[in-house]
C-alpha cells in the first residue's frame, strides 16, 4: 500500500459521517417523540386538570399551593415530578377531587392522570 494514512482518514471519515448521520437521526427521533408525548398531554391530560383541577387549584391563591394550570406539556410534569406524582397517588385514592364536589372523573380519566 502506498498511502496507508489515507486510508486511514477515508476510514476516519466515513465513520464520522455515519456517527453524525446516526446521531442526527436519533436526535430528530426524539424530537419526534417529545412533539408526541406532548400532544397527548395536551389532549388526554390537559382538558382532565381543566375540568376536575383548575377551578380550585389555580389563581392567585391556588388550594394546597397547588397550581395545576402550570402543567401544560410533558417537561412541566417532569420538572415537577414529585408534585405530579403527589397529585397521581391523590386522584388514584380517590382523595381528589374530593368527595362532596361534582363533576368526578371517571376511572379512565383516574387511569390516564396515574399512567
Amino acid at each position: 500500500m502506498k498511502y496507508p494514512l489515507l486510508l486511514d482518514l477515508r476510514s476516519l471519515y466515513l465513520f464520522m459521517w455515519i456517527w453524525c448521520l446516526l446521531v442526527s437521526t436519533t436526535a430528530l427521533s426524539f424530537d419526534r417523540d417529545n412533539e408526541s408525548v406532548d400532544n397527548e398531554f395536551r389532549s388526554r391530560i390537559q382538558p382532565i386538570l381543566t375540568r376536575y383541577c383548575d377551578s380550585c387549584h389555580s389563581g392567585s391563591s391556588p388550594e394546597a399551593k397547588l397550581d395545576t394550570t402550570l402543567f401544560r406539556d410533558a417537561h412541566s410534569i417532569a420538572s415537577t415530578w414529585d408534585s405530579w406524582q403527589a397529585i397521581a397517588s391523590r386522584v388514584l385514592e380517590r382523595e381528589m377531587p374530593p368527595a362532596d364536589t361534582s363533576p368526578q372523573p371517571d376511572a379512565t380519566e383516574r387511569e390516564l392522570l396515574v399512567d
